[in-house]
């Protein structure tokens, strides 16, 4: 039984919600590194970029905003297609995307 047009709790909600946004394209990407490592996501207008962690840890770090740790279970959504950072450390060196 559904209440108030909630999915059953056994749904994907992620999936759900992904749908919801009505992504047309996407380029996915799998990495697993061994710390130091960086790189700089380019800027893509008009393409939200979802990064999640499945174990170890990232900073997440976007122009005009302060630095945000990202833990084993974290997503984080990069609305519009803005540049951003992604680092095993703080001073680990940055290398382009494409670069690598």
């Amino acid at each position: 039984m559904q209440c108030c047009g909630l999915p059953p709790p056994s749904a994907d909600l992620l999936g759900q919600s992904l749908h919801l946004l009505r992504l047309g394209g996407s380029l996915c990407c799998r990495a697993a590194l061994s710390a130091p490592w960086a790189t700089a996501m380019p800027a893509l207008p008009g393409c939200p970029m979802i990064h999640v962690v499945t174990a170890g840890q990232a900073w997440l770090e976007a122009p005009g905003l302060p630095a945000r740790l990202l833990a084993p279970g974290s997503l984080a959504l990069v609305p519009h297609g803005a540049g951003h950072t992604l680092r095993s450390d703080p001073q680990a060196p940055v290398k382009a995307l494409f670069s690598i």
